[in-house]
């Protein structure tokens, strides 16, 4: 059985470029969705949107019924309903969510915030930047938790993604998802 989740994908961008930063990453948007890449880091491809090649991928090889999508966004809605559809899936008793399942972990930095986290990159250590100088990771921890402290600035990422092959992924992706994917967010129509 291959449960899959996924998120909105400007969504999962967004996410995934303050992952790159937050791991010691230095180059801006733009220049991370062009395909550059940094030492231990490969460079991005739009064509990891595309989701369905990854549930029909699966499904090739094990069967579409042994394949069901969910959508991150239905986890953080309603935990109990995304626990019961892969319980049905998984035909076992129903998972009950235990108290405390719902904090959310590990939270983003305000938006706005990913120059000043980049700048204290160049400070830190960190998987992608080195600075090799105790007294210089002082100050790069100081401007991260600055980052993480500012109130939100500036609009969201605008992110320009192919949204012909996206919405084609979507409705390809709709086939594994017993929930409607369009009352998240995912765009069915270019």
């Amino acid at each position: 059985k291959i449960l899959l989740t996924v998120r909105e994908q400007k969504q999962w961008l967004r996410s995934l470029y303050q992952q790159y930063v937050k791991r010691g990453g230095n180059l801006n948007l733009s220049e991370f969705l062009s395909g550059k890449s940094e030492p231990q880091y490969p460079s991005f491809d739009y064509l990891t949107l595309e989701f369905h090649r990854f549930a029909e991928e699966f499904a090739t090889a094990f069967g579409k019924d042994n394949v069901l999508v969910l959508p991150q966004e239905l986890l953080r809605a309603d935990m109990a309903e995304f626990f019961r559809y892969l319980s049905e899936f998984l035909n076992v008793k129903t998972i009950v969510p235990k108290n405390g399942w719902e904090k959310s972990v590990g939270a983003s930095p305000p938006l706005g915030s990913e120059w000043l986290l980049r700048l204290a990159n160049t400070f830190q250590d960190k998987p992608l930047s080195r600075s090799s100088n105790r007294y210089m990771a002082i100050i790069g921890r100081q401007i991260e938790r600055a980052a993480y402290r500012l109130p939100a600035r500036g609009k969201p990422l605008e992110l320009d993604i192919p949204v012909g092959a996206v919405a084609i992924s979507n409705r390809r992706l709709q086939k594994f998802c017993p929930i409607d994917l369009q009352a998240y967010g995912y765009r069915f129509s270019v």
